[in-house]
């Protein structure tokens, strides 16, 4: 089985996407019409001007406590904070586009407050979904071509 964080990335995108069931026939309805089906779990390469706004979804911190002091095997307390970054191009009113987003990002995870595991959809993989910040900040290399990132923080808690 994948790691949890693998699949708590892709848990966040997929709701992000609107739940597409790869065999539905009918064309995808996105949620997030700005960003259509731009939204990656795992990009390592950059997000081009041309793909503007795009959402990346990506883990960071992973704290750990043990519950059952030293029985074995070992069992934990775990809480990863998951990054939503909303990349927009800056421009006229580019940071009420990234609020509108961030909106929408919000009200979506808010339903989902857990996740269910992707195997087993009556277990949940993740016990609840916190949000803990959000962020705008600028990226970029030169004066032109500068990006602007809103990055909305929620913590995920689970045991392992």
């Amino acid at each position: 089985m994948a790691h949890v964080r693998k699949l708590a990335r892709n848990a966040v995108a997929n709701i992000l996407l609107g739940n597409p069931q790869p065999a539905d026939p009918a064309p995808p309805v996105y949620p997030i019409s700005e960003v259509e089906d731009r939204i990656y779990p795992n990009r390592p390469t950059p997000v081009w001007e041309v793909e503007l706004p795009a959402i990346r979804v990506y883990t960071k911190t992973e704290t750990a406590s043990p519950r059952d002091g030293d029985k074995i095997p070992k069992h934990y307390d775990r809480k990863l904070l998951i990054v939503i970054e909303i990349l927009a191009k800056v421009e006229t009113g580019f940071d009420d586009l990234i609020d509108d987003i961030a909106e929408k990002v919000e009200n979506l995870l808010l339903r989902h407050w857990f996740l269910p595991d992707p195997i087993a959809p009556t277990v949940d993989l993740i016990d609840n979904l916190v949000l803990k910040s959000t962020e705008i900040v600028f990226v970029g290399n030169d004066v032109k071509n500068i990006i602007a990132s809103g990055q909305i923080t929620i913590e995920a808690e689970y045991n392992t």
